[in-house]
């Protein structure tokens, strides 16, 4: 589903009891940005080198997860905002109708999607459009688009969304994942066998694994499990390679969760 919470929650009541000072904002893929007030006003953004407008503007086109407000702390250096207070509320308010309207269309960060290549051309598609649209290749889920692409939250979003309404790409079926009670027996199998044959590193190489086939355990399907198994041996050396390849290397999917239970 969505993570998203609204800023305007969090940042209203500060701006209404005249607060002053720091609100730090937290998304998706580690961002985090930092939102000084002074007597009720916005008075410096700050995002990943870049300050004023331009911070206020990648702020409002990110999911926000969570928020911190600490009292009475101030920049180390004021720069220009360029954008009143009311001005960057109205920014959020607009970012807040954008989300509810692509949450209309697309259930979750889980869904997949696949441009219909045959009927389209890249007239009038956007530099930012072209990134999201190269990337949607009926695997990866929006929030795999997202990080492929490095490109705002919102971005993506509303660029499924337009392609999405003119019926230029579609909506894949997501895959059924395995049943909750052989994943997490598999999955604790595998991470007590890497343990044996890795050591402690072996929780790691398991995760690390799943980051290479695109995937969360929870969503681990029968299909994945052998593209898993896979990405786990990559990062063995030669001898952990041994190890594992005679625990893994002729198992069936069914041998492998017959094991495992």
């Amino acid at each position: 589903m969505y993570p998203h919470r609204s800023l305007l929650v969090s940042l209203t009541p500060l701006l209404l009891q005249d607060r002053s000072g720091l609100l730090t904002v937290y998304g998706e893929f580690g961002f985090s940005a930092d939102i000084y007030l002074w007597a009720g006003c916005v008075v410096h953004c700050e995002h990943n080198g870049s300050t004023g407008a331009n911070a206020a503007r990648s702020i409002a086109k990110r999911a926000i997860t969570s928020t911190r407000f600490f009292p009475r702390m101030s920049p180390e250096l004021l720069s220009p905002m360029n954008i009143n207070t009311q001005d960057f509320l109205s920014m959020l308010r607009k970012a807040e109708q954008t989300w509810d309207t692509v949450r209309s269309v697309i259930p979750s960060w889980d869904a997949v999607f696949n441009l219909e290549k045959e009927n389209w051309t890249t007239e009038n598609v956007t530099p930012i459009q072209m990134r999201v649209l190269n990337a949607l290749n009926g695997q990866r889920s929006v929030r795999q688009v997202i990080r492929a692409t490095g490109l705002p939250d919102l971005d993506v979003f509303r660029t499924i969304y337009r392609y999405l309404r003119r019926g230029l790409i579609r909506m894949v079926p997501l895959e059924k994942p395995m049943e909750t009670d052989i994943r997490d027996q598999l999955l604790d199998y595998m991470k007590q066998t890497l343990a044996e044959i890795v050591g402690p590193s072996g929780e790691k190489v398991l995760d690390k694994a799943f980051d290479a086939i695109e995937s969360r355990p929870e969503r681990l399907s029968d299909r994945q499990l052998s593209s898993l198994v896979g990405a786990i041996y990559s990062r063995l050396d030669l001898k952990e390679r041994r190890n594992f390849h005679s625990w893994a290397g002729g198992m069936s999917c069914r041998e492998l969760y017959d094991t495992a239970g």
